[in-house]
């Protein structure tokens, strides 16, 4: 990853990802917190963090703060080629998109088009979390103003900061969050759920007759 971050926002990187390394140790509760840190230093409308399940099968929403979060919240499990994280899986860095008017929102990745119409979001950015060897989620910017990630360092300046997020999408209460959600999402068992959480909580499992 190229480290082109323009001169004036390399302050800027340094003291947020130093307070990324200050947010809780409860991973949930601190990508919460690194969310709305974002948000308010990166000066945009919305920031989301988004985790993968095992395989890259789906994508869950982990934490969102800022214009649109509520909307996003609706649906936390992502899966199929219509939403961001699986268009992004096709870039090579970073997925950016613009929509002016209703026409190119056509062209906004489902997640992102609701949050177009909803709250007048134009602007989308985003990079991978992760490292060359592994895609642990992703982090997204969005902005109201159109054209308002153009500027080229803001792409390298992200993925700096996303690696201040990579303890948290690691910790594997994160991934056992990830894999709950998305069994909740796809199952009715009330038994097999049940099941699940005993493992996730390292309890021994009883006999289900």
């Amino acid at each position: 990853m190229a480290l082109a971050v323009n001169v004036r926002s390399r302050p800027l990187v340094k003291d947020v990802l130093q307070q990324l390394t200050a947010v809780n140790v409860n991973p949930t509760i601190g990508l919460a917190e690194a969310a709305e840190l974002l948000c308010t230093h990166l000066g945009v409308a919305l920031v989301s963090i988004i985790g993968s399940t095992e395989g890259l099968a789906s994508y869950i929403l982990l934490a969102a703060h800022g214009t649109g979060a509520a909307e996003l919240e609706r649906d936390v499990v992502m899966k199929g080629a219509d939403w961001s994280p699986f268009q992004l899986e096709g870039r090579t860095a970073h997925l950016h998109l613009t929509a002016e008017d209703d026409d190119q929102a056509l062209a906004l990745p489902k997640d992102w088009a609701v949050l177009y119409h909803t709250h007048g979001l134009r602007s989308f950015l985003a990079v991978p979390i992760g490292t060359t060897n592994e895609t642990l989620g992703l982090l997204t910017v969005a902005k109201q103003e159109a054209h308002a990630f153009d500027d080229e360092w803001w792409e390298p300046m992200l993925g700096v900061l996303s690696v201040g997020l990579l303890p948290h999408l690691r910790n594997d209460q994160v991934s056992h969050l990830c894999h709950l959600v998305r069994v909740l999402d796809g199952t009715s068992d009330y038994l097999a759920l049940v099941a699940l959480l005993l493992q996730l909580s390292d309890l021994p499992i009883p006999i289900l007759v």
